[in-house]
């Protein structure tokens, strides 16, 4: 009986000092190709008042207040190249890569007060917003405390931003129909930078687990112009800024050796 636990606590042994020998494992000297996927959650915030419309013929301008805009699923996946820098474990690497974000369709929505009644808030609007954005990167290891590395990440590159159609519905106890801006659907693109605290953690030599917090640079979303006659080269613009959360997974390929 001795003899079996002696040989139980040599095995627990081994495979403590194994586990703990391939959470610190980073290649020395092995620069190398890697490819990550992210996914996550997008919160995103108004930062502008109202817009001011003045429709073809009226004195004084309609008031377009945006209320809110509504949360996104993110996606991301990365490509580049992972350079070791030293031995130790004070900055023990950098990566260049280039990603591309795809955000899932978020809305934004708002009341608008016409001028010519005296009701508060005659009609809700609403339209959607999706973006796509391709940024270069450049991600430092800042320390590696045994699995975990924790890192800042940089970007920039431009962003792709698809505007829906407006749409409007009337809100009582207001009851004077209108023909609404109508708003036309359009797509653009923008300059987008962005800044991101995170964590590497190793799982194993190749792969690795990552979890982030980004913000994303404020972007000026803007509707197509309005088209009936009465609303001639006018259109709605919005700032929007973003805060993500991220879990992902990161592959490093052909890794030889090993500390």
């Amino acid at each position: 009986m001795k003899k079996i636990l002696f040989l139980l606590s040599m095995l627990m042994l081994t495979l403590s000092s194994s586990m703990a020998h391939a959470d610190a494992l980073l290649p020395i000297n092995q620069d190398k190709w890697f490819i990550a996927l992210d996914g996550g959650y997008r919160l995103s915030t108004i930062n502008k008042g109202p817009d001011s419309v003045v429709q073809s013929g009226q004195a004084e301008p309609d008031l377009y207040v945006p209320s809110n805009i509504s949360g996104s699923g993110v996606v991301d996946l990365s490509f580049g190249y992972r350079f070791y820098l030293n031995n130790v474990n004070w900055l023990p690497y950098d990566e260049l890569g280039v990603r591309y974000q795809y955000a899932s369709p978020t809305t934004i929505k708002g009341v608008v007060e016409l001028s010519s009644l005296h009701d508060a808030d005659n009609y809700d609007y609403n339209y959607a917003l999706t973006q796509s954005t391709l940024l270069v990167t450049d991600k430092l290891a800042l320390v590696k405390l045994g699995a975990f590395i924790p890192y800042i990440l940089v970007g920039a590159g431009t962003s792709i931003n698809q505007v829906s159609a407006y749409s409007e519905t009337l809100v009582p106890p207001a009851t004077q129909p209108r023909v609404g801006p109508g708003f036309s659907a359009t797509s653009y693109a923008k300059i987008a930078y962005m800044g991101s605290l995170g964590v590497d953690i190793n799982l194993s030599p190749q792969w690795k687990l990552n979890v982030a917090y980004e913000y994303d640079s404020p972007s000026t979303i803007q509707t197509g112009a309005g088209t009936p006659s009465d609303y001639p080269g006018v259109f709605l613009t919005n700032t929007v800024s973003n805060n993500e959360v991220t879990v992902g997974f990161e592959y490093l390929f052909n890794i030889k050796s090993f500390n």
